[in-house]
């Protein structure tokens, strides 16, 4: 049910971000970040609960929600 928001969100005002490593390995993540509201960190932490595995952070104003883990972004695609 969440997934749809989660999806939303990622493709408005989300990333996916990518890094090279010593030119051997690609590093994933992803990004999701919003104005620092009541209203947006309720709904992210809603969705943190219902998915899962994602990580929420408020920083310089935003609320974050990150992945960076493989496995679990495997899981999450």
């Amino acid at each position: 049910m969440f997934l749809p928001y989660f999806i939303g969100l990622l493709e408005g005002d989300g990333s996916i971000q990518v890094n090279q490593w010593k030119q051997r390995i690609l590093q994933f993540r992803i990004v999701i970040k919003l104005k620092q509201t009541p209203l947006n960190y309720a709904l992210c932490a809603t969705i943190k609960q219902h998915i899962g595995f994602l990580n929420l952070h408020v920083r310089h104003g935003y609320v974050l929600l990150i992945q960076d883990n493989q496995k679990k972004l495997h899981k999450l695609i």
